[in-house]
C-alpha cells in the first residue's frame, strides 16, 4: 500500500511527522514523501522513504508560480497514485485535494493552525477559505489540532461532524522527551524557542525579558529559533542583535537541531504568540520534560496549559503581564516548579503521547484497507 505525506517543507515532515512515517515505514507501507527541498531533505532520504521535490512558495502569492506548483501537485499524485494521501499546512491541504478530485485516493486533510493567512481580515483570508471551499471535494477526512479550528470550519461548511478528528496535534514522544536529573542552575533559564516571527509574540518576550532582567540578576533570557526571511516584513537577526544589545542575560543562540537538549537547560518555556496555532508542539516537549509554560490562553494552547496546573497563561502583546507571569514563576519554591512540571508531564502523557496519534492515523488506514 503507497501512503502519501505532503506538507510545505521538509522541514514539517522531519519534526512533525517522522515518528509516524517510521512506524509506517516498519509495517511495511510505502511511503512517499512531497514537500520543498530544504536542509532537512537529506535528512529525510535517509529514511525508508521516496521522496518527490516540490517547487512551492508557502507565503507566495504569484498566480503564475501558484498555478506551476498546483500542476506539479497534480502530476506527482497522478504518478504516484498512492492509496492515501495526508496533507498538511495550509496551501497542501488545497492543492493537495484539487489533485484528488478524481477521487482516486483516500485524502486527510491535517489542519495544523490557520497560521498568517487567517491572522487578519484580509484578502489572503477570505481567498484562502475560497479555496478550502473550492477543494473540499477532493477530501475525504480532515484532522483538526483544536477545537476552535474545527467549529470554524463547520461554521464555514467546509467540514462535517461525520468526516472530523479532533486529534492530539503532531503529538509528542514521551519516552523520548524524558528530563534527566541534572544539577540545579545557579541562574533561573527561561526559554523561547520558535520561528522568529512577530505573531509568535518574540517581540514582546524580548521586551519582557529586558524589564525582569533589571529586577534579577540571576535570569538568563534565552531565545533559539530560525528567522524567516521569506517574509516582506521579517524581523532579521540584526534586529535581535540591536534589541538585546546592552543586555548581557538575553541571549540569541539561533535555530537548533537538538530541542531536547535546550529543553535540558530551561526551567520555564514562554510562548507569547498571537499565532492561529494549531497545538504548538514546542508546548508539549517542554512539558514531557517536566518544564512549567507560559503561554497566550488562545487556540491550541488552551488544549496544553492549564492555568496553575503546569504553568501560567499570559495576556496577548501585554509586556506588563507576560512579565509578571515570569517573575511569578521565577519566585515559586522549588517544590511548586517541580509539581508544576510534573502535571505537565502527567497532562502530555495522558493525552499527547505520540502512540495516541499513530493508533489515529493507523485506524484511518485499516478502515481504508
Amino acid at each position: 500500500m503507497k501512503i502519501l505525506f505532503s506538507a510545505n517543507s521538509s522541514f514539517y515532515i522531519y519534526k512533525f511527522r517522522l515518528s509516524i512515517i517510521r512506524s509506517l515505514a516498519d509495517q511495511g507501507y510505502e511511503i512517499h514523501i512531497v514537500a520543498p527541498k530544504d536542509k532537512y531533505t537529506d535528512m529525510l532520504k535517509e529514511e525508508k522513504v521516496h521522496y518527490h521535490k516540490l517547487n512551492l512558495d508557502p507565503l507566495g502569492i504569484n498566480l503564475i508560480k501558484e498555478i506551476n506548483s498546483l500542476y506539479q501537485i497534480i502530476r506527482i499524485y497522478k504518478k504516484i497514485s498512492p492509496h492515501i494521501i495526508f496533507n498538511s499546512t495550509i496551501k497542501l491541504n488545497i492543492y493537495g485535494s484539487i489533485a484528488n478530485f478524481a477521487k482516486n485516493s483516500f485524502c486527510v486533510n491535517n489542519v495544523t493552525g490557520l497560521g498568517s493567512f487567517f491572522a487578519h481580515n484580509g484578502p489572503k483570508k477570505w481567498l484562502a477559505i475560497f479555496l478550502y471551499k473550492i477543494s473540499k471535494r477532493g477530501v475525504d477526512h480532515i484532522f483538526f489540532q483544536n477545537m476552535e479550528d474545527m467549529e470554524y470550519f463547520f461554521d464555514l461548511n467546509i467540514a462535517k461532524k461525520q468526516n472530523s478528528t479532533l486529534i492530539p496535534g503532531s503529538g509528542v514522544d514521551t519516552q523520548y522527551f524524558k528530563r534527566k536529573k541534572s544539577k540545579k542552575s545557579k541562574k533561573f533559564r527561561f526559554t523561547f524557542a520558535s520561528r522568529i516571527i512577530k505573531e509568535k509574540g518574540i517581540l514582546d518576550f524580548i521586551e519582557a525579558s529586558k524589564i525582569l532582567s533589571k529586577e534579577y540578576n540571576d535570569i538568563v533570557f534565552n531565545i533559539y529559533g530560525s528567522i524567516d526571511n521569506k517574509r516582506k516584513k521579517y524581523i532579521s537577526e540584526n534586529d535581535i542583535t540591536s534589541l538585546i544589545h546592552n543586555f548581557e542575560s538575553i541571549k540569541y543562540n539561533g535555530h537548533t537541531n537538538d530541542i531536547k537538549q535546550v529543553l535540558e537547560s530551561t526551567d520555564c518555556l514562554v510562548l507569547p504568540t498571537i499565532y492561529r496555532e494549531g497545538t504548538p508542539k514546542i508546548l508539549l516537549e517542554a512539558c514531557s520534560m517536566e518544564i512549567p509554560i507560559i503561554a497566550t490562553n488562545l487556540y491550541g494552547n488552551k488544549r496544553v496549559l492549564k492555568d496553575s496546573y503546569n504553568g501560567l497563561y499570559c495576556k496577548e502583546s501585554d509586556i506588563i503581564n507576560i512579565k509578571n507571569k515570569m517573575k511569578e514563576i521565577y519566585k515559586l519554591d522549588d517544590q511548586e516548579k517541580k509539581q508544576m512540571g510534573s502535571n505537565g508531564r502527567s497532562l502530555v502523557i495522558e493525552k499527547f503521547d505520540i502512540e495516541i496519534l499513530t493508533k489515529i492515523y493507523k485506524n484511518i488506514i485499516f478502515k481504508n484497507l
